[in-house]
């Protein structure tokens, strides 16, 4: 960590009193390693009419460059010509918040109108990550990104949700690589077994749920799957039968429920069918959030 800086160091970084500087008809780009002093500094000082702080953004970034998941990838510290700070408080704060020196682009006495057009475009996601760094095809990677997210939750404990758990895009790579294995085998199982139009789940939710299955017992997760997802070899009276009934009143609107309790209801059928009891009627099948246990496949 480098030594305490000196009062005039948000006039360094405006200014570009630095080596290495590019200047651009009025505006300075430096390249430059700001630590937590620097980034307060800046912040005290320059941090006006900026918009409303993210906590979890915050809290997100600092995470990542306390695991050295932080890179740097060219983003820019923006600065007005009238000082003000127009892009990357969320950076500075995470900088503090975490501890940690980090290098980034500065860009210096930029028009103040430009922050209208500061991350107006679309953000990259997890899917977008899985393409760019694993080389999945796009038609697959939004679901995986979704499957990552829900089965990182389900194995620390939280509920079957999108919410539950977010995820770096550098944390979806990861997560990835280490399941690849079990993800590359459930996802094409999923493409070769299960018709993609209407399905009762969505492609994500679906893998999230074999991923979790197929370990415990391969031959009872695909007779589960083929019952209840495409009607295949399913009995009267029996829990598939009145899960499928369940899914297939979500699917048309007859029925309204969340992904949440879906997903839950899934385990607790499954659970039900790997312990031998019936489950033939739909009240005692369902999960209800906040109410039941978070069920864990067995």
């Amino acid at each position: 960590m480098r030594e305490a800086i000196q009062d005039n160091t948000v006039d360094n970084l405006r200014y570009g009193q630095q080596t290495n500087v590019i200047t651009y008809e009025d505006t300075t780009v430096s390249l430059r390693n700001i630590t937590p002093i620097m980034a307060d500094s800046i912040l005290t000082r320059s941090n006006i009419n900026n918009r409303r702080v993210n906590d979890r953004r915050v809290a997100e970034y600092s995470e990542s460059m306390l695991n050295g998941d932080w890179v740097f990838n060219g983003d820019s510290i923006r600065f007005a010509a009238n000082g003000n700070l127009l892009d990357g408080q969320h950076r500075l704060l995470a900088c503090i918040k975490s501890n940690t020196a980090h290098t980034f682009l500065v860009v210096s006495n930029m028009a103040e109108k430009i922050g209208l057009t500061i991350d107006s475009g679309k953000n990259r996601n997890g899917g977008d990550a899985l393409v760019f760094q694993a080389g999945l095809a796009p038609r697959i990677s939004s679901a995986i990104n979704v499957a990552l997210k829900l089965y990182n939750a389900y194995n620390r404990g939280y509920l079957l949700s999108g919410s539950s758990q977010r995820l770096t895009n550098v944390e979806v790579v990861r997560h990835y690589n280490e399941n690849k294995d079990l993800v590359d085998f459930c996802s094409t199982w999923i493409q070769d077994n299960m018709k993609r139009q209407g399905c009762l789940l969505p492609m994500g939710e679906l893998l999230a749920l074999m991923m979790v299955f197929y370990p415990i017992d391969a031959d009872d997760c695909f007779t589960f799957f083929n019952m209840v997802f495409a009607g295949i070899g399913i009995n009267e009276n029996c829990t598939q039968l009145v899960l499928r009934d369940f899914l297939i009143d979500c699917k048309s609107g007859a029925r309204r429920s969340n992904s949440t309790q879906k997903l839950h209801t899934i385990v607790k059928a499954w659970n039900s069918v790997r312990r031998g009891r019936n489950i033939k009627t739909r009240g005692r099948i369902l999960f209800y959030p906040g109410k039941d246990a978070i069920k864990v496949a067995v």
